[in-house]
């Protein structure tokens, strides 16, 4: 199937030059500006792409820093692989095979699970020449599942919800 939507997180990066200084997430003590989490979603995604992540891979992320779960979204989006928050419930168990797992360790808990960590070293600055295409093609149908939800699991094991 061709795909005939353009890639969500695309569509936000083009979409960022227009006004890269607007605010995007705001907090008691945090402000990051449209501009800085397309920078950080491309940074993170370059980084995925050089880790051998891409369409079919299904990346779960450990954080409990706004910036970072919704710069991996976009970043998982941009290499066409799936994102799932890591819950507890879901590491450690058969219910899900993940191919990735990156932890920045802002969770007062350790993984339970073998982690990559998510630090500094994935934002580093890149000499990438203006108008160079992206490496990664993204995802290659709009049938493709681009997130995993859960369910609350008020009646059971929660539920896995391909969006």
């Amino acid at each position: 199937m061709t795909s005939k939507l353009p890639n969500l997180a695309r569509r936000y990066i083009g979409g960022v030059a227009a006004h890269p200084d607007l605010l995007a997430i705001v907090g008691p003590d945090l402000a990051v500006s449209h501009g800085q989490l397309a920078e950080a979603s491309l940074r993170l995604a370059l980084g995925l792409h050089d880790r051998g992540m891409g369409p079919g891979s299904t990346i779960a992320v450990r954080t409990a820093d706004p910036v970072m779960a919704l710069a991996s979204l976009f970043a998982t989006a941009l290499v066409g692989a799936r994102w799932i928050f890591a819950h507890g419930n879901l590491l450690g168990t058969d219910r899900l095979a993940l191919d990735m797992v990156l932890d920045d360790a802002s969770l007062p808990t350790p993984p339970p699970v073998p982690a990559t960590a998510l630090d500094e070293s994935w934002f580093a600055a890149r000499s990438v020449a203006p108008g160079t295409a992206l490496p990664f093609a993204g995802f290659k149908s709009d049938d493709d599942i681009w997130m995993i939800s859960q369910t609350s699991g008020t009646t059971g094991t929660p539920k896995l919800v391909g969006l």
